[in-house]
């Protein structure tokens, strides 16, 4: 039996009629009662397959098989963070040996340790992150956000951060919003 006939049912494929369930499933079954109302009357039949040869066209699937797409490459949050690092080590390599750093300890979640005190510490910063980033994607955000500031800003920061007796989410906190005290 040709291999094409077992992946069709009544000439659609059934990657295809998959697909529709899909949306099937996100819109529930009463527009499909209406569009099965609609190709009832001939006039509006017409029409709708006027639209779905217009949409097959656009697509570039109206006789085609859907073209396949090049697998992209994964690269992990935190090999992007380690990428931007080395970016900034081109630069200032004593800033990008801090970031490498603070990447290190941020991995091993003694600091920041939860997706709450991330984003916490990131609006503090200035940037808002959207809702759907997990900690790990956050990652980058937070290197970006440390990459972007002066040196002295950045060693003040992680500097006070360090100099407690542990490096944790709170410390850092407190170490970008309370100004330094100035030494009298």
């Amino acid at each position: 039996m040709d291999s094409n006939a077992e992946k069709k049912v009544d000439g659609l494929s059934k990657e295809f009629l998959v697909d529709l369930s899909r949306i099937l499933r996100r819109h529930g079954s009463e527009p499909w009662h209406q569009l099965a109302d609609a190709l009832a009357d001939p006039k509006a039949r017409k029409k709708i397959l006027h639209l779905l040869n217009e949409l097959g066209t656009v697509a570039g699937r109206k006789h085609e098989p859907a073209i396949p797409r090049e697998p992209r490459e994964h690269r992990s949050n935190s090999n992007l963070a380690t990428e931007l690092i080395e970016q900034v080590r081109d630069q200032d390599p004593s800033k990008a040996d801090r970031l490498r750093k603070f990447l290190e300890d941020y991995n091993a979640r003694r600091i920041l340790s939860n997706r709450r005190d991330v984003t916490a510490f990131l609006e503090k910063l200035g940037v808002t992150p959207p809702q759907s980033y997990t900690r790990d994607k956050l990652v980058r955000l937070v290197i970006g956000a440390l990459a972007d500031m002066p040196i002295d800003q950045l060693e003040d920061i992680l500097g006070r951060a360090e100099s407690r007796e542990k490096s944790s989410y709170s410390e850092l906190f407190d170490a970008i919003t309370r100004p330094r005290r100035p030494s009298h």
